[in-house]
């Protein structure tokens, strides 16, 4: 494909936060701590992306429901290139990287995970029980891979070691139609329920999520959102596909600190990298789109 650039920036937010330096009724001035993000936007072609995923080499790594296939942007040039190929994919969903540079990718119409070398050849398929619907791969502090289940609104756990499948490991009624999924640096799970219009927090005894799970998002202030992600600072960022817009969340007490507006199709997926770049694919529109704090 030919190397397509980032845009210029379409959208500037900054946030602010007062802090009065003198107190009571003085003339001080105050003290303004600014945090400024830059959202811009790349054409990739890629008009029914997934999911998305960091990938060892620091490029930005989306699956394509269409294509059936998994493909490489560069997060600089915004160059755009496959990665797999061969057709081992049905319905790509979501997708990670394992340590050791193997790639795994959620398989809906085959209802399983396709497997994938750090040379991105096909090494298996990993079947689940039918019907089940494989979505978003997160990997967890246990180094488990936890896929959640569109079709069977629940959460279901892979051990990479042998491949062996745990079904069903969270269920939860107030998850319906589960996409998103995202390991916070506390150890707990955050995951996003498409159909129920919800994002909850789970604490981990053991290796299983303690129910009822605390509710941090949910409609009327998001709608069918598809992605979600933990930024270094802490934060969460949540994609909200039917509203088009990307959220960014305070855990500290639940609050929305901004929303940004996408309007080059639904944002499908959430990727925060480690220097706190948050990207969104879009569905219809064909674009990566990122977010940049200043």
């Amino acid at each position: 494909m030919v190397p397509l650039l980032f845009l210029l920036a379409c959208e500037t937010t900054v946030v602010e936060t007062d802090t009065d330096s003198g107190g009571g009724d003085n003339d001080s001035e105050d003290v303004v701590d600014a945090t400024v993000y830059d959202l811009d936007t790349v054409s990739i072609g890629v008009t029914d992306p997934e999911g998305l995923t960091l990938g060892p080499d620091g490029a930005v790594y989306l699956s394509d429901s269409t294509l059936e296939e998994v493909v490489r942007v560069d997060p600089e040039s915004g160059a755009v290139s496959a990665y797999t190929s061969g057709g081992h994919i049905g319905d790509a969903q979501g997708l990670t990287f394992l340590d050791d540079g193997r790639l795994v990718v959620c398989d809906r119409t085959n209802d399983a995970l396709q497997v994938f070398d750090p040379e991105a050849s096909f090494v298996q398929t990993v079947p689940f029980e039918v019907g089940m619907g494989p979505n978003t791969p997160t990997v967890g502090p246990n180094g488990l891979i936890w896929v959640t289940s569109r079709n069977t609104s629940a959460v279901a756990t892979v051990d990479p070691s042998d491949w062996a499948v745990t079904e069903a490991v969270l269920v939860d009624t107030d998850l319906q139609a589960p996409e998103g999924a995202a390991w916070l640096d506390d150890g707990r799970l955050a995951v996003a329920a498409r159909s129920s219009s919800v994002v909850k927090v789970y604490e981990v005894t053991d290796g299983v999520p303690v129910l009822p799970g605390t509710t941090v998002l949910q409609s009327p202030d998001l709608s069918s959102e598809e992605g979600v992600d933990q930024a270094p600072d802490g934060t969460l960022w949540v994609a909200s596909r039917d509203s088009a817009e990307i959220i960014h969340l305070d855990l500290s007490d639940n609050s929305v600190m901004e929303r940004f507006a996408v309007e080059s199709g639904q944002p499908m997926g959430m990727l925060v990298t480690p220097n706190g770049v948050a990207y969104t694919a879009t569905r219809g529109g064909g674009t990566l789109v990122r977010v940049t704090p200043r």
